[in-house]
């Protein structure tokens, strides 16, 4: 890549070869930017499997023998998480964890899967250090999750300026890279109420900025997503509340 390309001519050229693989782009200001993106590496396995029935009239009838069998295809997925960054300072830290079953739940990924700069924060998290790409002259961290780690749904971090002990969460939400199709477990009860209370047990578990205020604002939005007289709503509203009251819940977590 020529050397006299600015900064952002070097970011939009990544953003058009990361194209394919739908890329998100995060922008916290004019000189502080990163980009996500999956790749998806499907890996064709064989394996023998019979393709005949059991029943010798059949097998007699289609001309096959028992001891006949096929060599059935099928597939397997492995996944590279590309996490790119234009930021101006100098070490930008990915705090991160991976969301197993749950895919807003926090997990540290297992140590010999680190990538470089790599180290554990505790059992929910590590931090990697951004290094240099010298292809397009950002800073670049790569994941890889391999054909065997197949709980894994979701990447979910924060980031950490090194020199100025600043965080960016997304506003207390933190920032999420879904990699397989799947979430947070569906909770019993009324369909009405799945998705509200699918997001309440989310937000209390997942690992993550969250005080009263939040909880309080999440609360309100509940409240006001359905009618005055919902009796259901209040029900969860009473009983979500009365467990903050009991400090069952965290009143401020970090």
């Amino acid at each position: 890549m020529s050397s006299s390309l600015s900064k952002a001519e070097k970011w939009n050229l990544l953003k058009q070869d990361l194209d394919s693989y739908k890329p998100t782009e995060i922008t916290l200001n004019e000189h502080f930017k990163v980009i996500f993106a999956v790749e998806k590496q499907i890996e064709e396995v064989k394996s023998e499997q019979p393709s005949q029935p059991d029943d010798p009239e059949v097998l007699d009838i289609i001309g096959v023998k028992d001891s006949e069998k096929s060599v059935l295809p099928s597939a397997r997925e492995k996944f590279k998480v590309l996490i790119y960054a234009l930021y101006p300072g100098q070490k930008l830290v990915l705090h991160w964890g991976v969301g197993i079953k749950d895919a807003y739940s926090w997990k540290r990924i297992r140590e010999d899967l680190f990538p470089p700069e790599t180290k554990a924060f505790d059992d929910l998290a590590c931090q990697t250090t951004f290094l240099l790409d010298p292809s397009y002259d950002l800073l670049k961290i790569e994941v890889n999750i391999p054909f065997d780690e197949t709980d894994i749904l979701a990447l979910n971090f924060v980031l950490k300026e090194e020199a100025t002990n600043v965080w960016h969460n997304n506003g207390g939400s933190n920032y999420h890279i879904q990699v397989r199709a799947g979430g947070i477990g569906k909770s019993s009860g009324n369909d009405r109420f799945q998705k509200w209370v699918d997001d309440i047990l989310e937000a209390e578990a997942r690992y993550n900025s969250w005080t009263l205020m939040h909880r309080y604002h999440k609360v309100a939005d509940f409240i006001n997503s359905f009618p005055a007289d919902s009796l259901d709503c209040a029900v969860w509203s009473f009983v979500w509340l009365r467990f903050s009251a009991q400090r069952q819940l965290d009143w401020q977590r970090r």
